[in-house]
């Protein structure tokens, strides 16, 4: 039971990572908290687990007013947050950077990067007043090798690399353990319950030395 008792907010829960995070943090005896703005989603979140340490808010995490409304219900239930996962953004695919509209290339960095932004300053500035806790960001292999006809993806992998690390160099004083995990696509070579399994070790309290990385779980 590495998470046995932890209070765990899994931003992007809803997803097919983020379900097999839920999945296996709540296997290793975590409170869960996932939010998402669709209603439906986390009520098929809810029929798929019926599990009492999980639960739920319908609020957007991409707003700033969203994310405090998460933070302070999280705070208000439990009293503390000792786990952030953001397992943040969809995928895209379709143009050139040369034939990007402007509307677009706007609303992917805002969904794969400034939603990020808006996550880690919400829950890392409690962490701070508290001096403690485990914030994990979530990102692609595509950060670190350019896509044709998917860059925008590739551009705002390398803009959330260089925030974790930013973030890092910024709050390594405190007793705050921040890393980032890029994963290979989902079913090629680990599944999202492979990834849950890491993601819980990396939260524990086993892996207190792990801090300040970005760790690759693709490659050959």
């Amino acid at each position: 039971m590495k998470l046995k008792n932890k209070i765990c907010y899994i931003a992007g829960g809803t997803g097919k990572v983020g379900k097999g995070i839920v999945r296996e943090f709540l296997s290793e005896g975590a409170y869960v908290i996932v939010s998402s703005r669709f209603k439906e989603k986390l009520e098929n979140l809810e029929k798929i687990f019926a599990n009492e340490k999980l639960f739920f808010i319908c609020e957007n995490i991409g707003s700033e007013e969203g994310a405090e409304k998460i933070k302070n219900y999280i705070l208000n239930k439990f009293g503390k947050i000792d786990v952030v996962v953001a397992s943040i953004g969809s995928w895209w695919s379709g143009k050139k950077i040369i034939d990007l509209d402007l509307k677009t290339y706007e609303e992917v960095m805002f969904q794969r990067l400034t939603t990020h932004f808006i996550c880690a300053k919400t829950f890392l500035k409690y962490m701070v007043e508290v001096n403690k806790g485990v914030y994990t960001l979530i990102g692609g292999f595509h950060a670190q090798i350019p896509l044709k006809e998917a860059g925008i993806i590739s551009i705002a992998g390398a803009g959330e690399i260089m925030l974790t690390k930013v973030l890092y160099e910024e709050l390594k004083n405190y007793n705050i353990r921040i890393n980032e995990v890029l994963l290979p696509p989902v079913g090629q070579k680990i599944t999202e319950n492979d990834i849950g399994k890491f993601l819980a070790y990396l939260c524990s309290d086993e892996a207190y030395m792990i801090n300040g990385q970005i760790i690759s779980l693709y490659g050959d």
